[in-house]
């Protein structure tokens, strides 16, 4: 895998920290939760997209298109998350598809992706370094 440099690293820890800010604060205000946590999903989707793997591993290539689609389950979370607020701010129902908290699921299953492909990445770099 391609190491991050530091300040790269720096926007990737910040963006997680920020998710989680955003996704905890959402429950009391909504408003500041949203910007938080979209800005927190674009740090950390963006890290993980310059992030790249260039070996010819067939698992670890397989790895990182999931965590990939981790990452795009995130942005997708955020945008619904976003559409969800503009939504109830302008009282206007335009975007007809958001009308609850369905940020909620695709944000759980961009988290969860993204924990198997953080425990099994490192696992299989380790098998190939050691091949």
């Amino acid at each position: 895998m391609k190491q991050l440099s530091t300040v790269q690293n720096v926007l990737y820890v910040a963006g997680a920290v920020l998710m989680i800010v955003g996704a905890a604060l959402f429950a009391w205000r909504r408003l500041e939760a949203c910007v938080v946590y979209v800005a927190g999903v674009l740090l950390y989707a963006s890290m993980q997209f310059v992030a790249a793997y260039l070996g010819s591993n067939f698992v670890i290539q397989r790895l990182r298109r999931q965590q990939l689609f981790g990452a795009f389950c995130l942005v997708a979370s955020a945008v619904a998350m976003a559409m969800l607020m503009w939504d109830l701010c302008r009282g206007s129902f335009m975007f007809r598809y958001v009308h609850h908290n369905e940020w909620v699921m695709l944000m759980a299953i961009g988290a969860l992706v993204q924990l198997y492909t953080a425990y099994r990445i490192p696992k299989e770099l380790e098998k190939e370094a050691k091949r």
